[in-house]
């Protein structure tokens, strides 16, 4: 099973401010130490080697969405959060190595950061893309179609 998660803030989707990643950059900086890299490869190395997630990278910016890779081929979706973008960009690349166009979502609740990203799925929009939205809600439907 693989699980991958394009979306885990919760409420409010924000990307790392300008400062942050300042910092970040300053702290990359300190712990190489002088070092010099003859490649971008050797950075690269130094970068997943030697630091660790804190330093190099950070919580995601979207709200709530994960993906989960099991037996089946079709895509299975826990809620539809601002992550569905992205989500929706890379599974055009897997659909066009073969992935069935079947999406299945499963949905926690209704609260907005849980479906705000509905209308900016691109295969949404595509002509032979099935869509199975799951869930306990009696309003699902109208809270999807307002979306």
């Amino acid at each position: 099973m693989l699980v991958r998660f394009w979306g885990t803030r919760g409420s409010l989707p924000t990307p790392l401010r300008a400062e942050a990643v300042r910092e970040k950059i300053i702290q990359a900086v300190l712990k190489a130490n002088g070092r010099s890299f003859d490649s971008e490869d050797e950075a690269a190395r130094f970068v997943d080697e030697e630091m660790n997630f804190a330093e190099r990278g950070t919580y995601g910016g979207d709200s709530s969405c994960v993906e989960i890779e099991g037996a089946g081929d079709e895509f299975i979706v826990c809620d539809m959060g601002s992550g569905l973008r992205r989500l929706g960009i890379d599974s055009f690349r897997r659909m066009g190595e073969g992935k069935p166009k079947v999406f299945n979502f499963f949905m926690s609740h209704l609260h907005w950061d849980h479906i705000m990203g509905f209308p900016f799925f691109g295969p949404a929009f595509v002509p032979g893309v099935t869509i199975n939205v799951y869930g306990g809600h009696e309003e699902m439907e109208t809270a999807l179609r307002r979306q």
